[in-house]
């Protein structure tokens, strides 16, 4: 866990403060180590001629290699340690009122209680709003840590489906001609 002197933030991607935004996603990239050979993959894989890097910094680099795509209804949170991005949690809503919860840790920061710490910021944030049902969590790891943190938190087990669910305190159930019961 973090050390109690640590700075402790949950930073939303936001479009209105792109620069900050931009470089802390670069930060995050970075920390995961996401590297050149994807993005050349990907433009072979697109047929398209790969930008040189040439005189340009690591970071402009990364802002042309790796455009941020907003997906519709999502929402990318990161968690803050001493302003270095350790967690990525990204959010997408689907037609139901129900949000999936999507997980990323730089590795030199996996098991420490980053990830937990990043969902519990996050989760009154998402109830705030009546209309979401609840959170929704799938354990695609290969040691079962999302499942962990979907446990301790409180979610229950779906098997039907296979996922992890936590119902929204705050739903209106008269607001909503999709509330489904798990």
């Amino acid at each position: 866990m973090s050390n109690p002197k640590d700075d402790i933030k949950l930073f939303q991607y936001d479009e209105k403060r792109k620069e900050e935004s931009e470089k802390i996603r670069y930060l995050f990239h970075k920390n995961v180590g996401i590297e050149k050979w994807k993005y050349l993959l990907r433009c072979k894989l697109q047929n398209i001629t790969p930008v040189e890097q040439g005189e340009l910094s690591d970071f402009e680099y990364f802002l042309i290699t790796n455009p941020f795509r907003k997906k519709e209804k999502s929402e990318y949170f990161y968690l803050l340690i001493n302003n270095n991005p350790v967690t990525l949690l990204k959010t997408m809503e689907d037609e139901n009122g129900i949000i999936e919860l999507d997980l990323s840790t730089a590795s030199k920061y996996m098991g420490k209680g980053y990830a937990t710490m990043a969902v519990s910021l996050v989760e009154p944030i998402l109830f705030q709003n009546p209309n979401i049902q609840g959170l929704k969590m799938i354990d695609l790891s290969n040691y079962g840590q999302t499942s962990k943190i979907a446990v301790k938190l409180g979610y229950h087990h779906v098997s039907e489906g296979d996922f992890f669910f936590k119902e929204n305190p705050n739903f209106n159930l008269r607001n909503s001609d999709t509330a489904r019961k798990f």
